[in-house]
């Protein structure tokens, strides 16, 4: 069940930033491949 509770707060992220992306104009795939390249400790 933990599971399903850490994949909604994942897509609850992603759609946040698709969000503010459209919101700001921006290109969703563009904003999502750059996101995607970032590393993370």
């Amino acid at each position: 069940m933990n599971y399903i509770i850490k994949a909604a707060k994942n897509f609850a992220k992603i759609r946040s930033v698709i969000d503010t992306t459209i919101k700001n104009k921006m290109n969703v795939m563009q904003s999502l491949s750059i996101i995607a390249k970032l590393k993370t400790d």
